[in-house]
């Protein structure tokens, strides 16, 4: 697989039920995307675009 752009719109806390940065889920949706990213970048990723969206620009990857 050959992406080289991939758009990440984000994620609403509060229709997950995260209210807080120490929430568990938190740590899993890091890793989760932390390791897809780094699959498309040992892939030939260029770029990645964040909507905006509350959540993901939060992460602090």
């Amino acid at each position: 697989m050959n992406v080289k752009s991939i758009t990440i719109t984000g994620y609403k806390p509060h229709e997950l039920n995260i209210f807080s940065d120490q929430d568990e889920k938190v740590g899993i949706i890091k890793k989760a995307l932390k390791r897809k990213l780094v699959e498309y970048l040992d892939n030939g990723l260029e770029w990645v675009i964040l909507s905006g969206q509350q959540g993901v620009e939060n992460l602090g990857i």
